[in-house]
């Protein structure tokens, strides 16, 4: 059912004419105070329950108190002493399991994903590029051991958690 609202305003008071398919007409006359962003007049109800769910959401929304009683940390706070207390439990790893060797890492099939972190990425990018070619840049790229460490285990999961079974899979071992 389609309805259409005409406004006629006058110096005090606001008319609305609200027809529908049927030729009936209602005229309502309202104060011009009255009307407000939550004023039922000119809106669907589609567009009423809308602003309705709108208006719900924007009350329930939770905020954190300002004064939070000694002893109580902000959730920033939490989270960033729950990274702490977690990071004190983990190990950096040694030279020997973060050896990357170029000769198996350029074989690979796919496209080659290396994480940094911020001490890496800020260390490389102070590093110039050179050109070696027409079209061809060598860029210089500098991983500490955890970052190496972490790389080699990306691939070795890769490889034995994924293309082993998909190879399994595909020739029915």
């Amino acid at each position: 059912m389609s309805s259409t609202a005409v406004v006629v305003k006058s110096d005090e008071k606001v008319k609305v004419k609200k027809s529908l398919k049927i030729p009936q007409f209602e005229e309502m006359t309202l104060d011009s105070t009255d009307l407000s962003k939550n004023a039922v007049i000119l809106k669907t109800p589609m567009k009423r329950k809308m602003s309705e769910k709108i208006e719900g959401s924007e009350s329930k929304k939770f905020e954190f108190p300002t004064d939070t009683p000694a002893g109580e940390t902000q959730p920033d706070n939490k989270k960033m002493d729950w990274l702490r207390e977690k990071a004190k439990s983990a190990t950096i790893p040694d030279e020997k399991v973060a050896v990357i060797k170029p000769k198996f890492l350029y074989k690979e099939s796919g496209p080659l994903v290396i994480h940094l972190c911020n001490q890496c990425k800020t260390f490389n990018s102070n590093r110039s590029p050179q050109t070696i070619a027409v079209g061809m840049v060598q860029m210089p790229l500098a991983m500490c051991t955890v970052c190496r460490f972490h790389f080699n285990q990306a691939r070795n999961l890769r490889f034995f958690q994924h293309e082993l079974p998909a190879l399994k899979k595909q020739y029915n071992l």
